[in-house]
């Protein structure tokens, strides 16, 4: 009989044994940190552009093309680069304040055309939704720190086809209308030329 008893304790324990690691070899919440992970990416995407805009603040950026030589900048190109949703993300946020969406959308001056495309359609979307201002778009539009990528490859298909839908919209001013017909035309790009022509030669 006490062999018995025992002979049971022991399948008793070998069959909850076994139902335990069955049950912790069950994937928990796989997907679960998949989603924080991504969170967590996007946080420290969001905390770079506040540490960039406290820079701003305190000075130590006084002009467009000092946050160039900023490496959390720079950080803030390289994540653009290789995920522009984070910054279509955060523009999508309406808790960020007008200095902080602006140098996040600086940082998105490294796009490949393909990239720039999709990014600024991206955020026409956004502007439908009233979730930036026209400024914003416009802004994105042209690179501040590249803006000859627009004029330079004016006679690219997906440029085209990106300025002509961008100056179809009733949300934008006249004068933009104006530029982009000037880019589509080749217009633009001449007059820039000679601007730095005559700009860097130092003629007058």
């Amino acid at each position: 009989m006490r062999h018995t008893l025992i002979w049971l304790l022991l399948c008793s324990g070998c069959v909850f044994g076994c139902c335990t690691g069955a049950a912790s070899a069950e994937p928990s919440g796989g997907s679960e940190t998949g989603s924080l992970s991504e969170a967590g990416r996007y946080q420290a995407y969001a905390d770079n552009v506040i540490a960039v805009d406290r820079l701003r603040q305190a000075s130590v950026i006084v002009s467009v093309y000092s946050y160039l030589d900023t490496e959390r900048f720079q950080k803030l190109v390289d994540a653009s680069v290789e995920s522009p949703e984070l910054c279509i993300r955060f523009l999508s946020e309406n808790k960020y304040t007008e200095g902080q969406r602006r140098i996040a959308i600086l940082a998105m001056y490294n796009l490949s055309i393909d990239q720039h495309v999709s990014f600024v359609r991206n955020l026409a979307k956004l502007r439908d939704e009233a979730l930036i201002s026209p400024e914003e778009l416009e802004h994105a539009l042209f690179p501040r720190l590249s803006v000859d990528m627009i004029y330079e490859n004016y006679e690219d298909k997906r440029i085209r086809l990106l300025l002509g839908e961008i100056e179809a919209r009733d949300d934008i001013r006249p004068g933009l209308k104006s530029e982009i017909a000037s880019i589509l035309s080749g217009e633009a790009l001449e007059e820039r030329r000679l601007f730095k022509l005559y700009c860097c030669s130092g003629q007058h």
